[in-house]
């Protein structure tokens, strides 16, 4: 039997700790220079490029998920893969909690909006699947666990 949403734990902060972050040793290479700012301290390479060099760049938006990840997305019900899907188009870079508007989740996946059940079980399922936690004092907003999906680099 599945816990009642009003039942499940409320967090202030995200419960959730980020995996698979390494410290990496990257050797400087000739025509490089270490820079340091001296106003943060951070330390900067410095390379010499041709003025026109060109670089593919995406400008699309993206969000990881995580190979790593225990998840198991074929096992979700299909209200909960909608969410889970949702949530993943809606993730901005850096963002570790989401606010998530249930008539207009309903509303982009065809159900009604009486169906707030459906809402609701799909957030229990992904929470008791570890992939989102309740924020406390925010009745539609919760922590997203970073080591599921992501969207940018998790070391800044």
């Amino acid at each position: 039997m599945s816990a009642q949403f009003k039942d499940l734990l409320n967090y202030t902060a995200s419960p959730f700790s980020i995996e698979g972050i390494e410290m990496k040793i990257r050797t400087i290479k000739e025509g490089e220079q270490e820079m340091i700012d001296h106003k943060t301290g951070e330390l900067y390479i410095m390379k010499k490029i041709p003025s026109n060099k060109e670089i593919l760049h995406d400008t699309y938006t993206y969000t990881k998920l995580f190979k790593e990840s225990p998840i198991k997305i074929k096992s979700f019900s299909v209200p909960a893969f909608n969410l889970f899907y949702y949530i993943a188009m809606q993730l901005k870079i850096k963002q570790t909690e989401i606010c998530i508007n249930e008539d207009i989740f309903l509303e982009e996946f065809g159900y009604s909006k009486t169906s707030r059940r459906i809402f609701y079980q799909a957030v229990i399922e992904l929470i008791e699947k570890g992939i989102l936690a309740k924020k406390a004092n925010a009745s539609r907003c919760f922590f997203i666990n970073p080591n599921v999906m992501f969207n940018g680099d998790r070391t800044k």
